[in-house]
């Protein structure tokens, strides 16, 4: 058997070049995100995770001050996630989830109806017969008139799929995230600097690289290798802004923030009581780390750092310039 080697964030670093830049202030972050028929730009190319324990209003609000944007989670009643979108004071920037169970329709139009335009199909494996009839409904039903980011994926095959499908945009990582069990659990994963390039080298669409950052500079490695954005849990979990839902009391009777995989057994209860699957996913205790707006701010300083030490001045030179050395 010839395997193939593939490499994650830790495995790869980035190669200064010479530069011109005088300030790191004349760099440019912006990306452009969007449907066919609408788009919009992100002065930083994160977008926090939509997961119960990082994603609801106050996340979404802070983030698009600074120039993100949020993805708000879906594991709540219609009701509460028509309530949750309304207390958004930009939709136009944010994006809404929808699965591919028994009341996605009725979950994505009670959303349109509210206002959305920018949706994430989100299941553990985006390369599927679900996802193929989730997103043709979609379409069907609205037309370009929304957003459709779809995943996750890790193939080119599948990005491939995906975009005859018709989605705008592209979620990237199966296994990377520091809550997810899914490569311990079923041996299948992709490690994720390798899943970007991939899978970029191939779409016309945004990728967007969804799991596995742990420093700030990883950032500045998915977007080298091609991806638009990155979405981010690790970096939210433990601020300020996170949900109430992600606050615990310990035995010193101290509230302390628990981050979780959607796939952990404590996630899970809450979302399917019954039948429960295998957990593909853990929750574990975080740090409080202060204002999430303080955390996008020290990731954009570092990628316009990194975009300085190569000797660009915006993402499209930076993807130009940009050089990858491997550490082992």
């Amino acid at each position: 058997m010839d395997l193939q080697k593939y490499y994650g964030y830790e495995d790869v670093f980035i190669i200064p070049n010479y530069s011109n830049v005088l300030t790191r202030n004349e760099v440019s972050t912006d990306v452009t995100l969007g449907s066919k028929e609408r788009a919009f730009t992100l002065k930083i190319p994160i977008i926090s995770a939509n997961m119960d324990t990082i994603t609801e209003n106050r996340m979404i609000n802070i983030l698009n001050e600074k120039g993100a944007s949020g993805a708000l989670h879906r594991f709540m009643s219609i009701e509460d996630n028509v309530k949750e979108f309304n207390k958004v004071i930009n939709p136009n920037f944010c994006f809404v989830s929808i699965g591919t169970n028994s009341d996605y329709k009725d979950r994505a139009k009670a959303l349109y109806d509210a206002g959305a335009l920018n949706y994430i199909v989100d299941i553990a494996h985006g390369h599927s017969l679900m996802m193929k009839n989730t997103v043709e409904w979609l379409r069907k039903e609205f037309k370009n008139k929304i957003m459709i980011m779809a995943g996750n994926v890790t193939t080119p095959e599948a990005v491939q799929d995906l975009e005859s499908w018709n989605v705008d945009a592209i979620k990237v990582g199966i296994g990377p995230g520091s809550v997810c069990l899914t490569k311990d659990v079923t041996g299948v994963t992709m490690p994720i600097f390798s899943a970007i390039q991939n899978c970029s080298n191939v779409s016309r669409v945004p990728i967007i690289a969804d799991g596995g950052c742990k420093a700030y500079g990883d950032v500045a490695k998915a977007i080298g290798a091609g991806a638009t954005a990155v979405m981010s849990g690790y970096f939210f979990s433990g601020t300020d802004e996170i949900p109430e839902k992600a606050w615990r009391i310990d035995n010193k009777n101290q509230q302390v923030p628990i981050y979780r995989g959607m796939a952990s057994s404590e996630a899970m209860k809450t979302i399917r009581k019954d039948n429960l699957p295998t957990p593909e996913g853990k929750s574990i205790l975080v740090e409080r780390k202060g204002s999430a707006g303080h955390i996008v701010e020290q990731i954009a300083g570092g990628l316009r750092s990194s975009y300085s030490y190569v000797g660009a001045t915006n993402t499209r030179e930076f993807q130009a310039k940009v050089k990858f050395g491997l550490k082992r």
